[in-house]
This record gives structure tokens, C-alpha cells and sequence, in this order.
């Protein structure tokens, strides 16, 4: 049986560290999901206990912005060079 490369090797954990990457992306913004989630939940309690719900409009928008925690580590890596 044939051994594999080492650029096969090198080939294989560049992918792996990208799927990881990925994941923690995932990861990130399902958490700012769940957190946006709770928040607005909050809000329509208040706005219940309030009696305001039937004369509010809730309005929410996004800029597209994300998480930032990929930012942060090209940051570091043109840093050292």
C-alpha cells in the first residue's frame, strides 16, 4: 500500500483547520442568534406588562456586520510579519 505524501498530509490538515474555522463561525453566530433571540424577548415581556404590545411597532434591522472573531486573528498573523 502506498504511504501517503506529505503534501497530501499538509493538504489534509489545511482542510481540517478550515472546516474547523468554519464551525466556530457557525458557532459564533448561532450564539448571536439565540442571544438576539432573548433579548427581543425581553422586550415584547416589558412591552406586555406595559399594556404598550397593541401600540408598538417593533422594527429590526442589520448591517450585515457579523461576529468578528476571524478579524481578530488576521489581525495578530499580519502583526507578526
Amino acid at each position: 500500500m502506498k504511504r501517503p505524501s506529505v503534501f497530501h498530509a499538509v493538504i489534509c490538515i489545511a482542510w481540517t483547520v478550515t472546516l474547523c474555522a468554519q464551525a466556530l463561525r457557525m458557532e459564533v453566530f448561532a450564539a448571536m442568534v439565540t442571544e438576539m433571540d432573548m433579548a427581543i424577548g425581553r422586550v415584547v415581556s416589558a412591552l406586555e406588562d406595559a399594556g404598550s404590545i397593541d401600540n408598538t411597532l417593533l422594527v429590526f434591522v442589520s448591517d450585515n456586520g457579523g461576529s468578528n472573531e476571524g478579524l481578530l486573528q488576521t489581525r495578530s498573523i499580519r502583526h507578526r510579519t
